[in-house]
């Protein structure tokens, strides 16, 4: 036995080793959370990524910036709609609510929602096996497909409903059910086909 370890210290740390090692086993399979009972963001403006090559120097106030940054753009989003507010809210139940305010009338506002959906299937193959959770490919559906999409009324306040299964469709409806991520959603105007408005948050600073 080497000098300074005890049997009782010995007998711990095997245990720890044996916990660890249940503890790894387990994580192959791991329990989905309890209780997720409904996803809620606030939206916020969608802007053009930043490059190098489209990089200026910056100046200011501010010394703990980056030194360089890009100017304001909206070529592959969208700068037509502007917004005051908006937010999302999707249930456990799969009800999709969108509610916001300060957006034009007659603009058609689309959601787009990106899925990553992990569910049990009865039956795999190769490896063949049965009652297996199963995670599928990330999914991009879009909500509000009438011509007319989500509209806001008259005094610019925007509440669309609509669900999970309508949204994927008859095709897909099954991923309605399961451990859903929600990837990525944003806000689309339709009358161009871009982004405007993506899951952030705007800061107040005291």
């Amino acid at each position: 036995m080497h000098r300074g370890w005890t049997a009782s210290g010995l007998v711990a740390v095997t245990a720890l080793i044996a916990m660890g090692t249940l503890v790894s086993a387990a994580s192959a399979v791991v329990e989905f959370p309890r209780k997720a009972s409904y996803y809620r963001i606030w939206f916020v403006r969608a802007m053009d990524e930043c490059t190098a090559a489209n990089a200026v120097d910056v100046r200011g106030p501010f010394p703990n910036l980056p030194a360089t940054g890009c100017l304001q753009a909206n070529t592959e989003t969208d700068d037509a709609v502007p917004m005051g507010f908006a937010r999302l809210l999707i249930t456990h139940t799969g009800k999709i609510a969108i509610l916001g305010g300060g957006f034009p009338f007659g603009v058609r506002l689309g959601l787009a929602l990106t899925l990553r959906v992990t569910r049990r299937v009865a039956e795999v193959r190769h490896p063949a096996g049965s009652n297996k959770r199963v995670t599928f490919e990330d999914v991009t559906i879009q909500c509000g497909n009438t011509p007319f999409g989500f509209r806001p009324s008259p005094a610019g306040r925007l509440a669309g409903v609509t669900t999970l299964s309508a949204c994927l469709g008859s095709s897909l409806s099954d991923l309605a059910v399961g451990n859903i991520e929600v990837v990525n959603a944003s806000l689309i105007n339709l009358d161009t086909g871009k982004v405007f408005a993506t899951a952030g948050v705007v800061p107040v600073r005291g």
